[in-house]
């Protein structure tokens, strides 16, 4: 549009400059044919200039050879610069004023200001307006399927980053935005391949810790009798945190394993918080009547466990569990009064084996709130983390409609 109104006006500007060039040229000879003698009347002057002008579309201005002002066929138009040759036409900066000095002495100035032609510039804005319409009209679909596919890649980009290896986009086409498709899923595919080799590892390794643990546990169970009671209660606790780390271990492992199926029906969140807010001193439960949702029972008791655990060991009393209701979710908050952690800390605080820098001599093994994500994102449900006063969990499992 820009374009098109430049090239407009600049096609304009010149067209009307060559047209009042060849309009002043031709009407010279008319000016030293029908101009009054030099000694005329003003009224004759007036009379013969306004006649001119009306036949010519254009204001005419005459002085004398001393550029005095002689008469005018309407106003007055200035003579402008001087230094001219004679018979020459010395055209203004503008464009709008030629001026001349006729054989005689006496100089003509020739005004050829005109309205503005506002119907033609508002014919050509309507013009214009109405092809970006088409243009917006027809572009619209293309740009839309573009722009769509690429807002598919950007929520699958976020949900790659939020740890759910599994996503992938469909390719469609055979354009760039495809191509772009394809490389994304080729990259999650290494990424899921190397994490889950990593944890396969780590699975088989816990898996097989488990015997040697057994015959530790046996043999000093068979030498109670000759060990100090108190050693033999610090070598069962040390064994106890092992077999607890182990069973993280192998449970977070089973998330990533192929076979991996949860035993899935419904859960009544209010009853399973209540049962397990009893477990812990001073837990509060509030909760609105919510609907029941659809998942693993025993995993998401072993959710709700590990966050009542990480309230009991990092925050403070009161912990307190609520439960309450959206659209579409079902929200389950655990919150304690405690110190809650900086933000460098808060970005990893579901990453396995982390430790926050005030919290390094702090029992247990560092894999709470890695399962609880595990055990979320099984669910599709979201996790949100919230420390600004004290710190607080909050879990959105979504709720499925009759529809569904």
């Amino acid at each position: 549009m820009a374009f098109a109104t430049s090239a407009y006006f600049i096609f304009k500007r010149v067209e009307v400059s060559q047209y009042d060039s060849v309009v002043v040229d031709k009407s010279a000879p008319l000016f030293a044919t029908l101009l009054p003698e030099v000694g005329s009347s003003n009224d004759t002057y007036d009379a013969a200039l306004k006649e001119i002008g009306g036949v010519l579309e254009m204001n005419i201005t005459l002085y004398d050879e001393e550029r005095a002002l002689l008469a005018t066929s309407d106003f007055v138009s200035p003579i402008g610069a001087t230094g001219f040759r004679l018979g020459d036409w010395e055209v203004s900066q503008d464009q709008l004023h030629w001026t001349t000095q006729l054989s005689d002495g006496r100089w003509i100035v020739v005004d050829l200001e005109e309205p503005p032609e506002t119907e033609e510039l508002r014919t050509l804005i309507m013009v214009l307006f109405a092809t970006a319409i088409v243009l917006i009209l027809v572009m619209y679909p293309f740009i839309r399927s573009l722009t769509a596919r690429l807002e598919t890649l950007q929520r699958a980009a976020v949900r790659v980053g939020s740890g759910k290896l599994r996503t992938r986009v469909d390719v469609r086409g055979n354009d760039e935005v495809a191509s772009v498709a394809k490389s994304f899923n080729g990259a999650v595919d290494q990424i899921e391949k190397l994490v889950s080799s990593q944890r396969l590892l780590l699975a088989n390794t816990s898996h097989e810790l488990r015997t040697p643990l057994a015959r530790v546990q046996l043999g000093l169970d068979l030498v109670e009798s000759d060990v100090p009671p108190k050693q033999y209660r610090s070598i069962k606790k040390d064994i106890r945190e092992l077999d607890e780390l182990i069973d993280e271990l192998l449970l977070l492992s089973r998330f990533d394993a192929p076979d991996f199926r949860m035993t899935v029906g419904e859960v009544d969140l209010v009853a399973l918080s209540a049962e397990e807010c009893a477990h812990y001193v001073g837990c509060q439960l509030a909760s609105e009547i919510v609907p029941r949702i659809t998942g693993d029972q025993k995993m998401i008791r072993r959710l709700l466990r590990n966050l009542l655990d990480n309230a009991e060991k990092h925050g403070a009393q009161p912990i307190s569990v609520e439960l309450s209701e959206r659209t579409g979710f079902v929200d389950l908050i655990v919150s304690d009064k405690g110190p809650g952690i900086s933000m460098s800390d808060r970005t990893h605080v579901f990453d396995a084996f982390y430790r926050a820098s005030h919290r390094q001599n702090t029992p247990g093994h560092g894999l709470g709130l890695a399962l609880v994500k595990s055990i979320a994102d099984a669910h599709n449900a979201d996790i949100k983390v919230t420390a600004e006063p004290g710190f607080s969990i909050t879990i959105s499992f979504p709720v499925r409609t009759t529809s569904d």
